[in-house]
């Protein structure tokens, strides 16, 4: 067990002496007020016949609002295993279909500042990657696709608005510009006694 007072919880680990001593339960418990819920992560193995290494076989993560209700549960399970195979940093660049949600967890990935899912992103119908902040975690697909229209129509009601505050400044310059023009030729014509 170990606290973690600058997130406000306390992380449990069970292992397995049985099992190679493996990872089977990761426990988060979030202390109240903190404003999140607590949540499990519970992990099965199986043992491969040639190797005799344990594997993650299934697995079960479950989170939980604060006041306890069950906000998500993702069921998993290994489809196939390799040990030791070669592979190339390419091998693990994964191309994401639309509306796909991913936690990128990778040093230097945009958000990552060493703790795990700091950099979550939707990707959005034309393959681009919208980043997700905190609250909208645990949004529908369709919900996060309004609210990027919204803000979209937002951003679009601004960009409108300076240019057409931008147009009417660039128009009081000229026209100022043009009236000094105006004033200073008349006085030059005056002065040299001539009217414009």
């Amino acid at each position: 067990t170990r606290e973690r007072a600058d997130t406000k919880r306390q992380i449990s680990y069970l292992f397995a002496p049985d099992l190679d001593y493996n990872l089977v339960m990761i426990q988060t418990h979030v202390y109240p007020n903190s404003g999140r819920g607590d949540s499990l992560l519970h992990i099965e193995y199986a043992q491969d016949v040639t190797t005799a290494l344990w594997y993650p076989s299934s697995w079960r993560y479950t989170s939980y609002f604060p006041q306890g209700d069950i906000r998500l549960t993702a069921d998993a399970h290994t489809v196939d295993v390799e040990f030791n195979p070669e592979t190339e940093s390419s091998d693990f660049l994964i191309d994401f279909p639309a509306g796909t949600m991913v936690s990128d967890s990778r040093p230097g990935s945009s958000g990552y500042n060493g703790r795990f899912g700091d950099s979550v992103y939707i990707v959005m119908p034309d393959g681009t990657k919208r980043t997700v902040g905190d609250e909208e975690r645990f949004l529908s697909y369709e919900e996060l696709l309004r609210r990027n229209r919204q803000l979209d129509n937002r951003a679009n009601a601004w960009r409108r608005l300076s240019w057409i505050i931008f147009g009417n400044l660039l128009a009081v310059l000229l026209f100022g510009t043009a009236f000094s023009l105006w004033t200073w030729l008349q006085k030059t014509q005056e002065r040299r006694g001539t009217a414009f």
